[in-house]
């Protein structure tokens, strides 16, 4: 089995949901960068691959966090979010 995790892409998904704040990373990874990546682990036999660094940082070290503070950082990037999406403006650390 493989999986792959691409993180935020750049694609209409966001122009559907109607904001591209929900990338709260504020990088999206293109997907070239995400189709190149698959075939490689798959040849290498990876279980899974997370294409560019910042997003294989935030998948293998999230999932090694406390539930509950992983939790409280979603909570709080979250609201933050749908504060400045009220107010019509992106918060500054989320900007690309």
């Amino acid at each position: 089995m493989h999986t792959v995790c691409p993180g935020p892409v750049e694609s209409a998904l966001f122009e559907v949901i109607g904001t591209r704040n929900a990338a709260v990373t504020g990088s999206m990874s293109t997907p070239g960068l995400v189709v190149r990546a698959a075939p490689r682990a798959l040849d290498r036999d990876r279980g899974y691959v997370a294409p560019g660094l910042g997003n294989a940082l935030a998948a293998h070290l999230t999932p090694r966090r406390p539930r509950t503070m992983v939790a409280a950082i979603a909570e709080r990037v979250i609201r933050k979010v749908l504060a400045s999406e009220a107010a019509g403006q992106m918060p500054r650390a989320y900007v690309a």
